[in-house]
């Protein structure tokens, strides 16, 4: 009865509409599915790769190993676990060079420095990481930089600056042949184009004609051309250097211009350039018998031919004779000045005198109070941006602590002085170079102690804030 019931109301539903447009179908209508979303792919980093991709700079100090940190990011997550560490180096390479498998770390040896300066061939060092199938790498170009040194010269030529010689050991002992162990001098040529970061020797041991090892010199840019001037050997005058030399090709070769300057200052004298002209000024020539100290100034416009501007000046017209002075020149054109700052007598001085000619000097700091002054102060460095001259770091004498790593300025042209820091970020020296680019200060090199047992220094640091703060612009990530 159920199923006659049911056939009964299926035969009385009305028929259904007629299907227009599109054909009629059977079966379910498709189905689009949508591929489940990827995430975007994550790179493998090395934090600061373009930074290392540069030119790898050494500032090992005897044989302790120059390490490099790495930090390695999946996408911007840090990576510590899971990574593959390998290490590339060149076919024949023989200097020491580790990686740390656990994080990657890079350790550079002393004999690396050593190979690389023998050859003075850049080598390429590969530093690959593996992880979740995902590389990463960089490379290190190792190439040579200028050693520890002090008492070398520091000059700016267009936009390089040039590290000249200086004394890469220190000297022991006296005057007598069996005391002496001579200091080893550098007669290298170390150029920057890039302020400071990367350096090229563009003269050593082996090339073409240039001078002889030397320290405790001087170096000017003149007309294009780049001068040394005079310096010592084997201890501050044990063996003088009393010659010129001249180079018109950014000092790669260099020519003898003098053989023997007429001045009797050996070294601790100082140099500047005023007009067409070369100064030395002041500087001291140690002999068995002591130190006598100068208070001469010298001129020539070629290196060749030298005048003793101040022969007949009365002595009220001289600065006292000194050594481990600094010297710039101040003002435009025609109003431009010579400056001698500082230095040491029997005792070390705070006094700035200016001449426009070298002939008669005036002490314009005389009247200042004291604490408009510097402290009294030997082997520093100055150096000019702008209408601004920078006192740098030095030797204070009898006060504690002798080696100073402040930073004194002066606008009104060394009459007043206000101290810009008392404690740079870079190592208490003296016996550095300081010199200015593009408005920014350079602190290069020097040693932490004028004693033999002083560490000596290669860095480079540098200011943009008129001496506030300071970068060691060398310094590897």
């Amino acid at each position: 009865a159920a199923f006659l019931f049911a056939l009964l109301l299926a035969a009385c539903e009305p028929p259904a509409p007629p299907v227009t447009g599109n054909p009629t179908t059977t079966g379910d209508p498709p189905v689009t599915v949508k591929p489940p979303a990827v995430p975007p792919t994550a790179r493998l980093t090395f934090r600061d790769a373009e930074v290392r991709k540069s030119k790898m700079l050494f500032s090992t100090n005897g044989s302790t190993p120059q390490t490099f940190t790495n930090e390695l990011r999946l996408g911007t997550t840090p990576v510590t676990a899971g990574v593959t560490y390998a290490i590339t180096q060149p076919p024949g390479y023989t200097g020491p060079i580790t990686l740390d498998p656990a994080t990657g770390a890079v350790s550079f040896g002393r004999e690396v420095y050593n190979k690389v300066t023998r050859s003075r061939t850049p080598e390429r060092v590969t530093v690959q990481a593996t992880h979740q199938g995902k590389t990463a790498s960089y490379t290190f170009t190792v190439t040579d930089h200028f050693s520890p040194r002090e008492l070398h010269a520091s000059v700016v030529m267009g936009n390089d600056i040039y590290v000249i010689g200086g004394v890469t050991r220190k000297f022991v002992g006296g005057f007598s042949a069996s005391e002496i162990i001579p200091q080893i001098s550098s007669s290298e040529v170390w150029r920057s184009s890039d302020g400071g970061r990367t350096w090229d020797q563009v003269a050593s041991a082996g090339a073409i004609q240039r001078f002889a090892e030397r320290g405790n010199h001087e170096a000017v840019v003149l007309e294009g051309a780049l001068y040394v001037i005079a310096g010592t050997y084997g201890g501050a005058g044990v063996t003088g250097r009393n010659d010129v030399w001249r180079s018109t090709d950014r000092g790669v070769s260099w020519s003898r211009v003098t053989a023997s300057v007429p001045f009797p200052m050996d070294y601790g004298f100082a140099s500047a350039v005023l007009g067409s002209a070369m100064y030395v000024m002041g500087g001291a020539q140690r002999t068995s018998s002591g130190t006598t100290r100068f208070d001469e100034v010298w001129k020539s416009t070629d290196g060749v031919t030298w005048t003793h501007v101040n022969a007949s000046a009365a002595p009220g017209d001289k600065f006292p004779a000194r050594s481990g002075h600094a010297a710039v020149v101040l003002g435009s054109a025609g109003a431009a000045k010579l400056y001698v700052i500082g230095g040491n007598t029997t005792s070390g001085l705070d006094d700035v005198r200016e001449s426009s000619d070298g002939t008669s000097w005036n002490h314009v700091n005389v009247s200042a109070a004291s604490d408009d002054k510097f402290p009294v102060r030997t082997a520093h460095s100055a150096a000019v941006v702008g209408d601004t001259v920078y006192v740098i770091a030095g030797d204070r004498g009898g006060t504690v602590p002798f080696v100073r790593r402040d930073v004194w300025k002066s606008g009104d042209k060394g009459a007043a002085w206000t101290q810009v820091v008392a404690n740079a970020e870079f190592p208490a020296r003296v016996n550095h170079s300081s010199t200015a680019l593009d408005g920014a200060l350079y602190v290069i090199g020097g040693s932490s102690s004028r004693a033999e047992s002083g560490t000596l220094f290669n860095d480079v640091w540098k200011s943009t804030d008129g001496g506030q703060t300071w970068v060691n612009v060398h310094k590897n990530p």
